[in-house]
């Protein structure tokens, strides 16, 4: 069964123009990863230009939120998607959907959609049971 946001991506994708852009440069954002702590870290969204059908140069900010070793490279050609009545709400199509996309708060304050401390201790799961496999495999 999809999510309520993979529907919505699905619509927008159905619905929108669908042409490529490129990446110009990145917005720093700070993002709250962990409601209940507060817990802030930086994060950068892509700033991507395109020429929509009537020929205007349009320029938005992704909902895209990555760490900055695994940003999308400036000069870096992308999928977009916009609504044909309003261009200037475009979207990288690989954000519609995508669990790593921000979303703004009541605040207007960007949250991210994944993360937290259940992400810190599955990373954290996942180090010491490798951690392990190599201790049991050099003592054997």
């Amino acid at each position: 069964m999809k999510r309520d946001d993979e529907r919505e991506a699905d619509t927008f994708r159905a619905r929108g123009v669908h042409t490529t852009g490129t990446v110009v440069g990145h917005e720093v954002r700070s993002v709250v990863t962990d409601a209940e702590s507060n817990w802030r870290h930086d994060r950068w969204s892509p700033v991507v230009e395109f020429t929509d059908r009537e020929g205007n140069a349009v320029t938005f900010v992704s909902t895209l939120l990555t760490h900055p070793t695994d940003a999308v490279p400036v000069n870096s050609r992308v999928a977009v998607v916009y609504p044909p009545e309003d261009p200037k709400k475009a979207e990288m199509a690989d954000a519609l959907g995508n669990p790593s996309a921000g979303r703004l708060d009541g605040s207007g304050q960007f949250v991210s959609s994944s993360g937290g401390y259940r992400g810190l201790f599955f990373g954290l799961f996942v180090f010491l049971s490798v951690l392990c496999v190599i201790l049991v495999s050099l003592l054997l």
